[in-house]
């Protein structure tokens, strides 16, 4: 009675340090850190406002500014038929050898701001280098977390497949009491693979792997005090079996060891197998909940919008102040010529 106190005792024991140690698996905690997550979402948020800012210099704007007057007024020669102009105090006939030299000068205007254009670029991105970091920083802390979840998997396999062999003893008294040859029951393997050496390099997953590995240990010890009871008490049944002369194969369900090997399995291993049943349906609601409502997909996609927008406002602003001069001065060229 004192023993099998004990042993519930200490079971009990090892379901809480199961649900201490793979919180994740059971609701208990997200993947990533809050803290972290958050300090680095910050540091990523100054990145993007950094990273979208104007990049071209004022000397650069004058001279787009100077694209569009230029384009502007060749584009209405063509429009409004102007045949004269006057360029200070002389006075221009509009004639094709004018049209070449506005054309020439427009282009030269054109390639002057792309190529300054070019260079505040270029010196834009030196300044946004010393940012960069943030983007690295908030990809480590989602793949730790990432990380961070497959390990406590890992280590729920283990512990699953752990108790799931001990239902081998059993398997092997049943067929005996049946008169059977014991045959080989399938053991499950982990489909979590992981290179538990590397990742404890990792200091955000190092006490994680070591806490599992502990209980891991003590609940394969635990076990194997059970497994070793049940399988003393099933030799104790088999051999009663075999001295009572339960050797005929028509006379296999007419003694009772069929059923005292269930019990002696109750009574020794059936808790572990109630304990391993009772977290797998736990672990697959917080699967089924993630499903519709994840905590880390919510900050994946966060991630993503966030740097998805820093992409589509650098793409207006060379858009609107570097390429759409450019294309207006090609559309005035290509209108006043096609007159």
């Amino acid at each position: 009675m004192i023993g099998g106190l004990h042993s519930f005792i200490y079971r009990l024991a090892i379901e809480q340090s199961i649900r201490r140690n793979l919180p994740i698996l059971f609701g208990n905690r997200e993947p990533a850190d809050d803290d972290a997550f958050l300090k680095r979402f910050d540091s990523l948020a100054e990145y993007a406002a950094t990273v979208s800012e104007p990049f071209l210099r004022p000397e650069t704007t004058r001279y787009q500014s100077i694209l569009l007057y230029v384009s502007l007024v060749f584009v209405s020669i063509g429009l409004f038929g102007i045949g004269q102009i006057t360029f200070g105090e002389t006075l221009l006939f509009v004639d094709r050898r004018l049209l070449f030299v506005y054309t020439a000068f427009i282009a030269a205007v054109a390639v002057i701001s792309l190529m300054k254009a070019y260079v505040d670029y270029q010196r834009a991105n030196f300044s946004r280098s010393k940012n960069f970091r943030a983007i690295a920083e908030m990809r480590e802390v989602l793949d730790v977390s990432s990380l961070r979840k497959n390990v406590q998997y890992y280590f729920w396999e283990e512990i699953s497949n752990t108790i799931g062999r001990a239902y081998e003893p059993f398997h092997d008294a049943m067929s005996k009491s049946l008169d059977q040859a014991p045959d080989v029951v399938p053991t499950s393997t982990n489909l979590f693979t992981m290179d538990l050496e590397e990742l404890r390099k990792i200091p955000e997953l190092t006490a994680t792997i070591e806490a599992n590995e502990k209980c891991l240990a003590e609940l394969s010890d635990e076990l194997a005090k059970d497994v070793a009871k049940f399988e003393e008490k099933a030799e104790i049944i088999l051999k009663a079996r075999k001295a009572a002369g339960h050797d005929d194969p028509y006379r296999v369900f007419s003694d009772s060891s069929f059923e005292r090997i269930n019990k002696a399995f109750d009574e020794c291993l059936g808790s572990w197998f109630d304990l391993r049943n009772r977290l797998q349906d736990e672990n697959l609601s917080v699967i089924f909940g993630e499903a519709t409502n994840s905590s880390q997909h919510k900050r994946a996609k966060a991630v993503l919008r966030l740097l998805e927008r820093i992409q589509r406002i650098r793409r207006i602003y060379v858009g609107l102040e570097v390429f759409a001069p450019v294309l207006f001065a090609a559309i005035a060229i290509f209108y006043v010529w096609s007159q």
